[in-house]
């Protein structure tokens, strides 16, 4: 399988639900995450596609350098997703994923 995809599919199953609960509560976490990440959401819909739909707008890449190590990419991604979860969980709490076998996907 695929790096991380358990979390990119949970994580946009709870996106496709954010979308049928409304365009309200879509605006609520686009503008928690842009004021957090600004253009740096574009790594979190590398990983979770259906994020797009949520943020309502196709997120073009942030201008990054390519002498960006992985381990600062790594880093970023963590304060990413960091940030993406905190927003979640202010409207669904309590927010609650159980991954078994992680390991092997």
């Amino acid at each position: 399988g695929e790096p991380l995809s358990a979390i990119s599919q949970a994580f946009g199953e709870l996106c496709r639900m954010i979308v049928k609960k409304g365009a309200a509560l879509c605006k609520e976490i686009e503008d928690a995450l842009h004021a957090e990440l600004k253009s740096e959401v574009y790594l979190l819909t590398q990983i979770i596609p259906d994020l797009k739909q949520v943020i309502n707008q196709s997120t073009e890449r942030a201008n990054t350098s390519d002498d960006t190590t992985s381990e600062a990419r790594q880093t970023s991604l963590n304060y990413a997703f960091r940030i993406f979860v905190r927003a979640l969980s202010s409207h669904f709490s309590p927010l609650v994923f159980c991954f078994d076998d992680l390991q092997w996907a």
